[in-house]
Formats: structure tokens, sequence, C-alpha cells
């Protein structure tokens, strides 16, 4: 049982995986908002493309969150080390996502909720750079 997990290396993971869960969904209810206003909005023009392109920007950053924060790279203990800088990170963000449903400025709320996603991303992906 040497190689076990120590309870606390199981919680810091479980901590890590909560931040990154609570991260994805706070995008998705930024993607939600955006494709809302889409749907809702009597503007065309560059205000429309704006929610447009926020869109895909909140879409592709989702994916680069799954992406960067696999079970597997969430393991590795220099992303461990930075468990506590990527919960602030996932708290910002979900209370972000907590004013959009009211928020009157969508893309400047969003713009912000994106910050924060690439921010949890950046996180982990200089974590990992550090273990290779």
């Amino acid at each position: 049982m040497a190689n076990a997990p120590t309870p606390k290396l199981d919680e810091i993971a479980s901590d890590l995986r909560k931040s990154r869960d609570d991260s994805l969904a706070a995008l998705q209810v930024a993607i939600d908002r955006v494709e809302h206003e889409i749907a809702t909005t009597d503007q065309v023009g560059p205000f429309l493309k704006r929610l447009a392109d926020r869109d895909d920007a909140l879409v592709n950053e989702a994916a680069a969150l799954r992406a960067a924060a696999t079970e597997a790279v969430l393991a590795l203990p220099e992303v461990m080390q930075a468990a506590t800088a990527l919960t602030s990170v996932s708290q910002r963000i979900q209370k972000v996502a907590q004013r959009l449903p009211a928020a009157k400025d969508v893309l400047a709320t969003t713009a912000a909720t994106l910050s924060l996603g690439q921010q949890f991303v950046d996180l982990i992906v200089n974590a990992q750079k550090k273990s290779s």
C-alpha cells in the first residue's frame, strides 16, 4: 500500500475536479445567456456579430478547459500545487456567472467569464509545463 494516495491528495484531486466542473458549468451559463440573447435580439449587424463571436469564444474556451483539465493532468503534482489558485479562479468565474441572468450588458459580463476561463486553462497549462 506504499503507493496508495494519501487522504490529502485525494481531497486535493476532488477539489480540482470540482473546480473544473464548476468552471465548466459557469462557462455553460455564459454560453446559454449569449445564445438566448442571440435568439431574442431584434438588433442586427455589429451587435449580433459580436454576440455570435462571443458565443464561439465561450464554446471554444469550454472545449479548451475540458481538454486541459483531464483526470491525468489534474493528478500531476505540479497541477495539484496550483489547486489554491485554480479554486480561486473557479470561485470568481462562478460569481460572475451568477450575475448573468440579470446582466444588462451581456457582452461585458460574458467577457469577464471568458477571461476567467482563460485564466483557469492558463494555470493548468503552465503547471503542466513545469512537469515536463
